[in-house]
């Protein structure tokens, strides 16, 4: 709209548009890359190991829905996510 209105009133050049476009676009590409970084998976500090448990099982529940996992090989040293919060720890007596 700004554009449009600088082309009919200051007789603005397709190389001062471009320009602008490109400044942009350069902007919006920056902000993309920018927004997306902080997703990246960081890198795993060490080997995934067997849990082994001498009281029982490892379980990790949801708060939020009830959802139970049992853990049999622990990847990192996060708790998992689910509902968009960490699950509880719990060790469960084998029965």
């Amino acid at each position: 709209m700004l554009l449009v209105a600088a082309h009919y009133l200051l007789d603005v050049t397709w190389g001062l548009r471009a320009a602008v476009g490109l400044l942009l676009a350069t902007v919006v590409l920056r902000w993309g890359i920018a927004s997306i970084r902080p997703l990246q998976a960081g890198a795993k500090t060490y080997e995934p190991v067997d849990v082994v448990e001498p009281d029982g099982v490892p379980v990790y529940s949801c708060k939020e829905c009830g959802t139970q996992v049992v853990l049999l090989r622990r990847g990192s040293d996060k708790a998992p996510r689910h509902c968009g919060e960490a699950m509880a720890f719990t060790v469960v007596p084998e029965s």
